[in-house]
This record gives structure tokens, sequence and C-alpha cells, in this order.
């Protein structure tokens, strides 16, 4: 310890405290000067964080606590801090000296028979969850006078009543509803009056449709075994309902085997394969239809050579001199081209910025034969929206691998 705490520590200390009356022996209290915290103990603030004024004092003047231990005051005084009056004990020891413990856990542990007399041994003492001892003997004699106090409280049953309020008979109208007797015409005078007061209050309008929208007129009512009214064309719609599905409710009717298709192939499982509606179809049929499809689809997607141009869109004629072709294959007008470059130089010589227009680039113009060797011929090449370039013959050589594949599936 530095000498700033022992100063701190010194300077709240009185020594001049009175003699314990519970230990003599031990001389006066040193009394902690600062007021208590709550249970009367003081505090000190020692290493970073504040702690009880006697547990500190044992740090400075004796050392440190041993793990598992909590100091006691031997004295009783709880803002002492002389370290002869202080000791380091178990919890349980500290407890066991504190005379709330001696005036009540050691009292009760000392006594050998309970309130009524009975002896506290192995077969009358029972712990109970808290720890406390429980005699058996009390705990039967209770139970016993509560059964009989319940004996004596309970009522004694009532005289049955032949007769309702209003003078019914209970023998021929009363019904048990809920654990209860209850008379039956009473029950149901009481609906007669409520319901004839509510129709009173907002009376019904007359019924003119039933509630699938049909006339409800004497022509069009029917009235059943059990005397109810209903819709005749409702009733009649939910019997032909009723009739048609006790119809197809029924199993079908085995049919006659099948030998061949309509188009003569055979009917055998090998050549049968189930639709998505469940149904049988001929395979070969269904190959067939495939294959006239494709080829139908062909022949609509057959390329034809387009009419080249005469004219460009300002009128010039692309022809001779004033034609000129693209390695992309594009037919372009000289006469066009000179106007725009004649444009271009006038305002440049006005010295406005050039218009810059963009490219694929010149490695992709150069070339003149395509990935597979063909040749980028007029014939052979198709411009793209984009202005790029794509091998005809390429297209045709895929279009008949995937018809072959297709077949061959």
């Amino acid at each position: 310890m530095d000498e700033n705490t022992y100063a701190r520590f010194w300077a709240k200390v009185n020594k001049d405290g009175p003699v314990p009356a519970k230990r003599p022996d031990l001389g006066p209290c040193w009394l902690w000067k600062p007021q208590g915290s709550m249970g009367g103990y003081g505090q000190f603030y020692l290493d970073g964080k504040p702690q009880l004024a006697h547990r500190a004092a044992y740090k400075i003047l004796v050392g440190p606590i041993p793990d598992g231990l909590t100091i006691d005051h031997l004295c009783s005084v709880r803002h002492c801090v002389r370290a002869t009056h202080l000791e380091a004990v178990t919890l349980a020891e500290n407890l066991r000296r504190a005379e709330t413990w001696k005036n009540g856990a050691e009292a009760s542990r000392a006594k050998t028979r309970c309130p009524n007399g009975h002896e506290y041994d192995e077969a009358n003492t029972r712990i109970t969850p808290s720890g406390r001892r429980a005699c058996r003997a009390c705990a039967r004699d209770r139970a016993a006078a509560q059964r009989q106090r319940r004996r004596q409280a309970k009522p004694q049953p009532r005289p049955l009543k032949e007769f309702c309020a209003n003078g019914h008979p209970f023998a021929e109208f009363g019904v048990i509803r809920g654990g209860k007797r209850v008379c039956a015409a009473c029950t149901r005078e009481r609906v007669r009056r409520s319901r004839a007061k509510k129709r009173a209050a907002s009376p019904i309008p007359p019924k003119l449709t039933c509630k699938n929208g049909h006339p409800w007129t004497d022509d069009n009512i029917y009235v059943s075994p059990r005397g109810q009214r209903s819709c005749r064309i409702c009733h009649n719609e939910a019997s032909l309902a009723a009739y048609h599905e006790r119809k197809s409710a029924k199993p079908p009717q085995p049919k006659a085997r099948r030998e061949t298709c309509r188009n003569g192939h055979p009917w055998i499982p090998e050549n049968l394969y189930r639709s998505a509606a469940g149904r049988d179809l001929c395979r070969i049929c269904r190959l067939e239809a495939s294959r006239r499809h494709e080829a139908r689809k062909f022949a609509e997607r057959a390329v034809t050579p387009k009419q080249l141009r005469t004219q460009c869109r300002k009128g010039h004629g692309l022809t001779g001199d004033n034609l000129h072709v693209t390695p992309q294959g594009k037919r372009v007008c000289r006469q066009c081209q000179r106007d725009r470059h004649a444009a271009r130089q006038a305002r440049i010589a006005a010295g406005s910025p050039p218009v810059l227009y963009p490219g694929r680039g010149n490695w992709q113009r150069d070339k003149t034969y395509c990935k597979n060797g063909h040749e980028f011929t007029l014939e052979n090449t198709i411009i793209r929206p984009d202005g790029g370039r794509k091998c005809r013959e390429c297209g045709r050589l895929r279009s008949r691998e995937f018809m072959r594949r297709k077949r061959a599936a």
C-alpha cells in the first residue's frame, strides 16, 4: 500500500471508541468516522473500487482475504475497523455467530418436541423443501380436522320442486339443461315473446325471390314431406346435380381391347406413352407429327435473298462509281460520304468540335472470313441490327445439325 492510501484510511478512523459489551476483553473499538452505507457498514475506496470499510481494513492491516471466507466482527459492531476485532471465517460460521441465528435457528434446532408435544424422531419428522422440520402427527391431525369441518359444512340436499314458478308440473315439462332443471313450457313461452317483440320492432319484408334469385311465387314453391318450403327450381337443379354425380360415380364399363391406333400402328405397351392428361397415345404418331411440324417450321424459316436497293435514302443511284461495298458487305453511297465529309470540314473550319461516331473497331471490319473459314461475300453475309456481321453458311449448318439431332431423338 502507498502512503496516500494509509493517510486516507487513518484520517477516517476514530480510535477512541467504546469497549464492546459482548467482548470487553478485546479492548475499545476503532470506529469509522464517515456515514455508513446500507446496513451500518462503512465504505472505503481501495484498489480502484469502493469496498466495505472492515474488509478494506483487514486487507490493509492484516493481508488479503482468503478465497471463500468472509470477515466477521467479534465485537458485533458493524462500523468497527480494528484488526483484532476482525476474523476471516466461512459464511456459515459467520451466520452461526450472529445474534439472529442464535435466537432463531439454533434454538429451533435444539428442540426435541413439536408445540403439541410430539417427539421429533426419525419416523415422525419430515423435512420441508425450505429445510425446516415438520411433525407428521400434527399434519395428520390437521388433515382429519379439515375433513370433519368439510363434512359438517356440506349443505343438505333441498327437496325437489313439483311445479315451476308458473305452475307447470316438472313431471311433464321438466328438462335438465346445464345441470339445472328448467321448465320447457316456460322456455317456449319466453322464446315466442322474444320473437314477437323482434318482429314488432323490425317487421320482415315480404319474400320476393329465393337466395338464387328465382321468383318466390305459389307456382315455384315446393313443400317437402316435412312441411318445409323451398324453391322448386333450386330443388330440381339440386336433384339433377345429384343424379349426375351418382351416375359419374359408377365404375366405367370395360372397353374392348385395341390392337392398332387410328393410323394402323400397333397398340402395344412399347409403342405407348402417357400424356399429361393421363391418356395413352401412340408414340409413332407423335414422332411423325413432330417431324411434320419441324419440316413446316423449317420451310417457313427458309431465308430468301433480299432484293438490293438501287437508290440510297437521299435518292443517289447505287451503281457504278457511286457504289462502295464495305468489308462487312454493306453497300454505301459515295456521294453521301462526300457530303458528310464536306459538312464535317465546314464545322471544323467554323470552330465547332467534331462529331464522333461509335464503331466496333477496325479489326472486326477488316475480317474477310468467319471463324469456320467461310468468306464474307455479299451473298454469304447477314448484317445484324447492331451493325455486326454473321455468316449465312454457318447458320445453315447449325440448322441442319439441330434437325438431325431432333430426328435421331
